[in-house]
Formats: C-alpha cells, structure tokens, sequence
C-alpha cells in the first residue's frame, strides 16, 4: 500500500511540474499563479490532506527549487532537486509509517 501512495505523489509531482512547463510558455504571470493555486488546491481536495504539499518554485535568480511541506508536523524543507524531494519523502514521510 505504502508503494502505491509513494508512486502517486511521484507521478503528480512530475504532472504538476510537467503542466507547469506548458503553461509557463503562453500564460501571463498572474494567470499562472492562480493556475498553480487551483492545482495544488484540487489535488489537496483529491489526496489526503495529511499529504506533504510539494511546490515548484523559482528563486529571484530563476533557479527551480521545491518547498516541501508536511501538514502533519508543520516542517517544511527547500530541495534543489525533483530526487532530493523523492528522497526526503522517502526517509521523512513514509518512514514513521506503519
């Protein structure tokens, strides 16, 4: 069960960050951001929302970073990397679970 779950946060990370490709190439700026706000919200609403939060972000030098944030404990990690990301959620998020 626990494969499963990890596969789907893997599999809507790379969907999140693949429609963040497109969209960056023909919305405006304002645009995107509700569009990025709208998906993480509906796949809130769809997953559990005891689920780490995962946003693609870029810094003022528009380096891609993540901000990974569980809601169970409050703690919330930048990773440079989509497997820096897969690995703190590996060893922080399905690591404690039963």
């Amino acid at each position: 069960m626990q494969t499963q779950q990890k596969f789907l946060t893997q599999s809507q990370l790379k969907q999140l960050s693949e429609i963040s490709q497109i969209n960056r190439q023909t919305m405006p700026k304002r645009i995107l951001e509700l569009w990025h706000t709208v998906c993480r919200f509906t796949s809130w609403l769809l997953i559990d929302p005891t689920q780490p939060v995962i946003q693609e972000k870029r810094d003022r030098h528009g380096r891609l970073y993540w901000k990974v944030y569980d809601p169970r404990t409050g703690y919330c990690v930048i990773c440079d990397s989509e497997q820096e990301v897969c690995t703190w959620i590996e060893e922080h998020w399905f690591g404690d679970r039963p």
